[in-house]
């Protein structure tokens, strides 16, 4: 089976998750760093400083690995009958839903991915939720349409 990848901004998007939250570890060192200086003795300042090193250091290793990784990793495959959704970064998943078990879509859109135009869609059957991650907009809207029409066409179908 040949799966569909992921929106190729999914790797800006990573990247600028990373590195905020990489900004606010800092930010949060920084002023524990501060507080130890006024209130406490400063010899401990160099276990902060330690801290943010490694923030750092880790901060690089992510944004070298992790979008290239994902962006490898991640896809979906849709076919009549089902859909099919490959995820993980050190373990992949392998989620499969048949359209007759999806009671409810939900389309999930994150702050810092409204900004680069990046969605998730979530089908939620009683079994679960089978997510398909970081999806532009006009792939989320192709992939909802699918979705949409081979639902109906099934329940057509029972009728």
């Amino acid at each position: 089976m040949k799966y569909n990848k992921i929106s190729e901004k999914s790797e800006k998007y990573i990247f600028t998750v990373i590195i905020t939250f990489s900004i606010i570890i800092l930010l949060v060192l920084f002023i524990l760093n501060y507080i130890i200086n006024l209130y406490f003795d400063p010899k401990i300042c160099f276990f902060i400083y330690s801290l943010v090193l490694l923030d750092i250091i880790i901060t690089m290793i992510l944004v070298l690995v992790l979008p290239r990784i994902i962006y490898k990793n991640f896809g979906y495959c849709i076919d009549d009958s089902k859909i099919e959704s490959i995820s993980g970064v050190i373990f992949l998943n392998r989620k499969i839903v048949l359209f007759k078990n999806v009671y409810k879509i939900i389309i999930r859109k994150k702050i810092i991915g409204r900004i680069f135009g990046i969605s998730s869609l979530a089908l939620v059957t009683s079994a679960g939720e089978v997510k398909v991650y970081f999806l532009d907009e006009k792939g989320l809207e192709s992939l909802y349409n699918k979705i949409i029409y081979k639902i109906e066409g099934e329940a057509c179908e029972k009728k």
